[in-house]
């Protein structure tokens, strides 16, 4: 059985469309800084470190998924690269804690 034509198109653009990002991959060297997959992940991973609000703070990977506001799933995989770098700890309840704290700064003009 063949399927329906429109869900197929649908699908496909979803695919190849659905994102500034996946249009970016989809011509090499047009990629900005804004959406290069490596720029994505350090912005990823410094939201995540953002979302701890204090020193000494432990917090689920849920409740920083949700101050994030990034995926659950994404925090914890990220979560585990921060702890292998020592940039979090995790305790033996599953939570996490920040042991790297940026500072925020201006932006030079």
């Amino acid at each position: 059985m063949s399927q329906h034509p429109q869900a197929t198109d649908a699908r496909s653009r979803s695919r190849n469309h659905g994102s500034s990002l996946s249009r970016a991959r989809m011509r090499p060297g047009k990629e900005t800084p804004r959406t290069s997959s490596l720029n994505q992940s350090v912005i990823r991973a410094f939201a995540i470190l953002n979302a701890f609000r204090s020193p000494g703070e432990w917090v689920a990977a849920s409740e920083l998924s949700r101050r994030a506001g990034i995926h659950e799933a994404t925090v914890n995989r990220f979560l585990q690269s921060l702890t292998d770098v020592g940039a979090v700890a995790r305790n033996a309840a599953g939570q996490y804690r920040c042991l790297l704290f940026v500072l925020p700064s201006g932006r030079a003009g």
